[in-house]
């Protein structure tokens, strides 16, 4: 699916994103990076950042990942619709909703995706659920989840894959290496995901509407992800 998208032989959708992505992760070679990107998941309801609160210090503690685990994709459930992914462990289930694009979920989908980790799982000692979306911080969410404090809900961005892309060390890992730089290749080419490495590489555009009050030449290219409503410069001047 990687080489139909880039391409451009197939329609760009949130199945094939997650198909493209999972789909290398779920194997075992993969768990070391499996592990490095959802370990960057937040609490959601986390008022202040503690890396305390990181799904990273779940997988350590519960060691989750060390055994065998399975990748189930898009399983129907009659009362709750069609979750993106499930991972079943020995002693864990983590459900993952992925978005990739401004829509929210459903109503109350995301809770009733944890009551469906609790009926259907209730013979794991510890069940998570995991929102993956395109934001750069965390979304707020409509959807009445408030049953949902105190449980093990978390939010990841799609850019912290690049974080756990960037960490795989090729003298360690030939092979899954060679991976990471293909699965970089493709959500960059293919996604706009992507860490920003600096100006360097960017030639100079005009644009329409400058992100510069006196509207000056920038070099953002194609880095219109980052979503600024107001100039970041007033009169010239850093604000």
């Amino acid at each position: 699916m990687i080489e139909a998208e880039l391409h451009h032989k197939i329609e760009k959708c949130e199945d094939v994103l997650t198909s493209s992505v999972f789909g290398l992760l779920k194997h075992k070679f993969a768990t070391g990076l499996l592990k490095d990107f959802l370990g960057r998941a937040r609490l959601y309801f986390n008022e202040k950042y503690d890396e305390k609160k990181l799904f990273e210090n779940e997988i350590l503690k519960n060691k989750l990942f060390d055994k065998e685990y399975k990748f189930i994709f898009w399983k129907r459930y009659e009362k709750y619709g069609e979750p993106d992914i499930i991972i079943s462990g020995s002693d864990f289930v983590v459900l993952i909703e992925v978005k990739d694009d401004a829509k929210e979920s459903s109503q109350n989908q995301l809770a009733d995706y944890y009551t469906l980790l609790e009926e259907n799982y209730a013979t794991k000692k510890n069940m998570y659920l995991i929102y993956l979306t395109k934001d750069l911080y965390q979304p707020e969410i409509s959807d009445d989840i408030t049953k949902l404090k105190g449980k093990n809900f978390y939010w990841l961005s799609w850019y912290d894959i690049c974080h756990a892309l960037k960490n795989t060390d090729e003298k360690k890992n030939e092979a899954l290496y060679e991976i990471a730089e293909y699965l970089k290749e493709y959500l960059r080419e293919c996604r706009d995901i992507f860490l920003f490495d600096g100006f360097g590489e960017y030639k100079e555009v005009k644009k329409e509407k400058p992100l510069f009050w006196r509207g000056e030449t920038i070099i953002f290219s194609e880095y219109n992800k980052i979503g600024l409503s107001k100039p970041i410069f007033w009169g010239g001047e850093n604000a």
